[in-house]
């Protein structure tokens, strides 16, 4: 009896065992992790080894960046990064390169263009955001292959995409063969890139100038006897001026005009300013300053009337032509005089006026002869250098009145109306001259007939034949 409940308890304490050994192993396999299968394996059985063959491609750089990694206008729109393609695994594959946008202006990624460079040459050309190069790998764990990208942005474009980035991937999709593109295992490595493009500085303007109180461009070094100036530019080319800084001698900005011109006075003392200007755009960003452009303010140099005299005037002609007709001028000032610009009305055919060159000057107590032949004419009887030869000389024998205007237009002196004062046309030829006290012109008692012997010298003349005057020299 004590056998069988002995025998019993046994059986009792054996089917718990077995559930509790039951109990645990489930509770061991349920808290096994999960448990991953690659192709580059190592199995056991016994004395046997089973190894499966890799995919493993590596896509790295020595560069952080491409470099430069900011690109600048208008010399620096280049940059140049190095990559390999690495073949670490040991099964034959091929693989695709390409791109991929991660951020910043999707438009400047557009506009970038990349030449991808390997050892047989260019591998692509074209816009960054669609490059793409396919290429095969042996699978011995050692190909490697060298790609040289070289990423470009064109001139025109750096204005638009001034402060922008362009952040990117450049993706290397291999697959084992021979399931290229359409399945199998595959491996993907990413190097990622970033290209900056710099704020791009105006132009530095051009065309700086200084125009006197009458409009009247008298240059950089130029010479006004007006305080009231303005210093013009050309516009600026850039797309996004904002405004110009301008600065005077004291190379503080005075001004911030946002067109290309400013007018104002100069300082209540004569001598010599000068003013520079640059532009800025909207992003705050400046060109380099202009060359300074100086003028010089001397108001000893205002001409008045009277201070340039129509001291001559050889209205008939020569015995050689009756077109070789000249005038001459006098400085009666006590300052040399600026001719540029200045007109003699009436003097031209057709009652045109003949305008004076730019440069035309006059010396204290000068004279300047204009001249419808220059000396070594066969029509110009004259033996002196005319300062101007204009053909345009055309004056009437029955006389017409002169007028000396100045470049911006006053009147500096005339002759009188209605037929000439004075001068000859007979068997002799006598010029029209200016009283030693000039007076007014425009009255004909200031006016006479060089008659005198002097007046017919080869100082003057090229022989001492019918011509009498004193072209360029104190009349008689």
């Amino acid at each position: 009896m004590r056998k069988n409940q002995k025998h019993k308890k046994m059986n009792k304490l054996k089917k718990h065992y077995i559930l509790w050994i039951g109990l645990l192993l489930v509770s061991l396999m349920r808290s096994i992790p999960q448990t991953y299968a690659y192709m580059t394996d190592l199995e056991m059985s016994g004395h046997n080894n089973f190894v499966s063959s890799s995919l493993d491609v590596e896509l790295t750089s020595f560069q952080s960046q491409t470099t430069p990694t900011t690109l600048t206008y208008p010399s620096g729109l280049d940059t140049v990064r190095l990559f390999t393609v690495a073949d670490k695994g040991l099964v034959p594959s091929t693989y695709d390169l390409s791109f991929q946008f991660d951020g910043g202006n999707i438009n400047l990624c557009d506009g970038l263009v990349v030449t991808l460079n390997d050892i047989s040459g260019v591998a692509y050309s074209g816009p960054l955001s669609g490059a793409t190069v396919s290429a095969s790998l042996l699978g011995n764990g050692a190909d490697l292959h060298l790609y040289v990208a070289e990423i470009s942005l064109d001139s025109s474009l750096a204005n638009t995409y001034e402060g922008e980035h362009c952040a990117f991937s450049y993706v290397v999709t291999t697959w084992q063969d021979p399931y290229y593109q359409s399945g199998g295992w595959t491996d993907t490595e990413v190097l990622i890139d970033r290209v900056d493009v710099a704020l791009v500085p105006p132009e530095v303007p051009t065309g700086l100038t200084i125009l006197d109180h009458n409009g009247v461009d008298v240059g950089c070094g130029g010479v006004t006897d007006n305080r009231l100036i303005t210093v013009d530019w050309d516009d600026s080319t850039a797309p996004d001026i904002d405004h110009y800084d301008y600065q005077n001698k004291t190379s503080v900005t005075i001004a911030k005009p946002v067109v290309s011109e400013r007018t104002g006075s100069i300082a209540d003392q004569d001598g010599l300013y000068k003013y520079r200007v640059r532009a800025v755009d909207t992003h705050g960003t400046s060109s380099a300053w202009t060359a300074w452009c100086e003028v010089t303010l001397d108001r000893s140099l205002i001409i008045s009337s009277g201070d340039v005299i129509i001291n001559e005037v050889m209205w008939m002609g020569s015995d050689v032509s009756t077109s070789d007709e000249w005038i001459e001028l006098k400085n009666t000032s006590t300052h040399p005089i600026d001719l540029s610009g200045f007109v003699i009305v009436n003097a031209g055919t057709a009652g045109n006026s003949i305008t004076l060159p730019t440069g035309a000057m006059m010396g204290v107590g000068g004279y300047y002869l204009i001249s419808n032949y220059a000396e070594s004419s066969a029509s110009s009887a004259l033996a002196v250098t005319p300062d101007f030869v204009s053909t345009g000389i055309s004056l009437l024998n029955t006389g017409g009145q002169l007028t000396l205007r100045d470049s911006v237009g006053s009147s500096i002196d005339q002759t009188p109306l209605a037929s000439w004062p004075a001068g000859t046309l007979s068997t002799e030829y006598h010029s029209m001259e200016r009283t030693d006290v000039p007076g007014d012109g425009t009255v004909s008692i200031n006016w006479y007939s060089c008659t005198d012997a002097r007046c017919n010298d080869t100082t003057y003349w090229d022989i001492e034949g019918d011509n009498f005057g004193t072209p360029g020299g104190a009349n008689y």
